[in-house]
């Protein structure tokens, strides 16, 4: 039981006494990455703008168009109005056979559609 302590102790040691690369943190992650993370953010952010410009565009476009909710189960065509339980009105952007782009209030989303 001594040895096997030791032998830790001593593995504890060595890993403590590593020298970092420059730029290196102790987690491994380098600048690059944290910086590739910190652009991807700001990348999602006006996104996120962009797609909110969209839905007061669409918003304004259709005002008068009747709200449907959404169904799994039913099929939509583009330029439908639409009401999800969980993020609200949106618009459909594009339609393809089992699958919808809407536009919502923050971000676009992909939800399916004629699922039976």
């Amino acid at each position: 039981m001594a040895k096997k302590a030791a032998n830790q102790k001593e593995a504890t040691q060595k890993t403590k006494n590593i020298k970092l690369k420059d730029g290196d943190s102790p987690s491994g992650a380098t600048a690059e990455k944290r910086a590739a993370k910190r652009e991807a953010r700001g990348a999602k952010q006006s996104s996120s703008a962009s797609s909110n410009a969209r839905f007061i565009e669409l918003s304004e476009k259709f005002e008068s168009v009747k709200v449907q909710p959404y169904r799994m189960a039913n099929v939509y065509p583009v330029e439908t109005k639409i009401e999800h339980p969980k993020f609200g009105v949106g618009f459909v952007v594009n339609s393809l056979p089992d699958k919808i782009e809407v536009v919502f209030e923050d971000v676009s989303r992909q939800l399916v559609q004629g699922r039976k």
